[in-house]
């Protein structure tokens, strides 16, 4: 039988189910179903590598339906994709606001086909000169991750007032956050060092965040990163910033402290204290509990960060919070990290 309700309200009830079982099942309840809830499964689509191929051969098949697609998610593996069909149903998507690309595609090829308008935007690739120039075209970019370093320096190369002019939250390496983020309304930051492991050790001066527009409010960085800015010039350069993740490297030890911990992390602390509107800590650490209830103690005795009133701290198994700085401990196990911190893409949920 087919929907009596108006075709909208059947429309608005799947996109706030955003189950594909269920949405299928009601496809199958008949013709209209089947035409209402293509909206909704072809709406959000990711794909695993032994998937593409039958994927871009229906969508490149049927412009209605790559119509359809806001958010396209291609995992990683598989090889290069450069099917002719990849590039015929990315053409058709003319509706397509979030693509996270894990895996190795032919830029040269998708770039000229593709003619949608990104709001986010992910690659796990190394940023070449011809997806740099795809950047360029697409200015109503909000949210950019670059998981992986360009293969030229970004200092070469010609950035304009026009490029990215709406991004306001941003995931790259180090190195490259300086040049992405002059002029920009960036409002949320994230250093990545995924790739170089947790050796790696931030040598770009901080004094990049002067070069933004609008006050920084959120950043994600190694604990070490900290550890090159001088306490008090933290004042000037973090004004506004209000949440702060920051992650265990070597400078604090791997699975046990390092003999030089507890004064890092006493230069950490000094740091977060001239945070002045700082109101949300998160610490991701590898270990124990007890060394976790270390860090709650120094923080709590010595922190000075006036506004400060959540903190965090959390490992792969146990996630320590006390909302308003306060001593009593709620443990909640959990087997992933928090969201924010590592477990998805910085911008697949924006």
């Amino acid at each position: 039988m087919p929907p009596q309700a108006p075709k909208e309200i059947f429309l608005e009830i799947l996109l706030q189910l955003a189950d594909p079982p269920t949405v299928a099942r009601f496809a199958l309840c008949s013709r209209d179903s089947a035409d209402i809830a293509r909206h909704t499964l072809y709406r959000r689509i990711s794909v695993a590598p032994e998937g593409r191929s039958s994927l871009f051969a229906t969508l490149a098949s049927n412009s209605e339906l790559s119509a359809f697609v806001n958010y396209l998610h291609i995992a990683k593996g598989g090889g290069i994709l450069c099917s002719a069909d990849f590039y015929t149903a990315t053409a058709y998507m003319c509706n397509l606001k979030s693509l996270h690309i894990d895996c190795c595609i032919d830029v040269r090829g998708f770039i000229p086909a593709f003619r949608g308008s990104l709001r986010t935007f992910s690659y796990a690739e190394p940023l070449c000169d011809t997806l740099f120039q795809f950047l360029h075209q697409q200015s109503d970019i909000t949210a950019l991750s670059l998981t992986a370093l360009s293969l030229g320096n970004l200092k070469d190369q010609h950035i304009s007032p026009q490029f990215l002019p709406c991004l306001a939250e941003l995931l790259a390496s180090p190195r490259d956050i300086p040049y992405l983020v002059r002029g920009r309304p960036v409002r949320r930051i994230k250093m990545d060092c995924s790739r170089h492991g947790q050796k790696y050790r931030l040598t770009v001066p901080f004094n990049f965040v002067q070069t933004i527009t609008v006050p920084l409010r959120r950043l994600e960085l190694l604990a070490s990163q900290l550890q090159v800015v001088d306490a008090v010039e933290i004042q000037g350069l973090l004004p506004d910033l209000e949440e702060l993740v920051v992650m265990q490297d070597t400078t604090w030890g791997k699975k046990r402290p390092t003999k030089d911990w507890w004064y890092n992390l006493a230069v950490f602390v000094d740091a977060i204290t001239f945070m002045q509107k700082l109101r949300t800590l998160i610490v991701v650490t590898q270990f124990s509990r007890n060394h976790m209830r270390a860090i709650r103690d120094l923080l709590v005795e010595d922190c000075g960060a006036p506004c400060l009133r959540k903190l965090i701290i959390h490992s792969k198994t146990t996630c320590l919070e006390w909302p308003d700085r306060c001593l009593d401990i709620a443990t909640i196990c959990t087997e992933n990290l928090l969201a924010d911190c590592a477990a998805e893409h910085f911008c697949v949920s924006l």
